[in-house]
């Protein structure tokens, strides 16, 4: 039996017939692709995956972040929504929701706040400490564009307790050092 299948394969192939690749292996080349920089085609390999698989919250989300990368805001958000409704008590994905809804031409700070503030809760009950200093991050850079020099201060100190070692934290919390405090 084991020689059967790759026999069938070769037949398949001789015989023009493209046998369908399962959803892992497109959800890995997508991977793959993303790595090396070719989000189209990462893209492409995520829809085969929804195609071949059916819906899934994780490539919802894995496309969200592809296109908040292509600076595609509303695309982003639509996905991320995806994401969330497939996956609601996944905190990760709310705070890409969140970040969806903090980028394009018109930025929704507020909604991006509320969001963040669910995805803290899930996080935390979840004690994911990566996720976790994302979303503070995130807050941190909400509550700056909506002036609140403390809240901001606060959220991203709290980031740092959550991860250390996070190099874009530090810089945000740096710059907001040499500001007064206050609104």
């Amino acid at each position: 039996m084991s020689r059967l299948v790759p026999a069938l394969a070769a037949l398949a192939l001789a015989a023009g017939i493209a046998l369908a690749a399962s959803p892992d292996t497109h959800f890995e080349r997508a991977g793959q692709a993303w790595g090396a920089g070719d989000r189209d085609r990462a893209l492409k390999e995520y829809d085969a995956a929804l195609q071949t698989g059916g819906e899934s919250a994780v490539i919802r989300h894995n496309r969200a972040i592809l296109f908040l990368e292509l600076n595609d805001a509303a695309t982003a958000r639509d996905e991320a929504r995806r994401a969330v409704d497939l996956a609601p008590k996944e905190g990760r994905y709310r705070t890409t929701l969140a970040a969806a809804w903090m980028a394009g031409a018109k930025p929704e700070n507020r909604k991006a706040k509320g969001i963040l503030k669910g995805a803290v809760r899930l996080l935390g009950a979840a004690r994911d400490h990566v996720g976790l200093a994302r979303a503070y991050y995130n807050l941190g850079l909400v509550a700056r564009r909506l002036g609140d020099l403390d809240e901001a201060r606060r959220d991203l100190r709290l980031a740092l307790d959550h991860d250390p070692a996070n190099e874009a934290v530090k810089v945000a919390l740096e710059s907001l050092e040499t500001k007064p405090a206050g609104r």
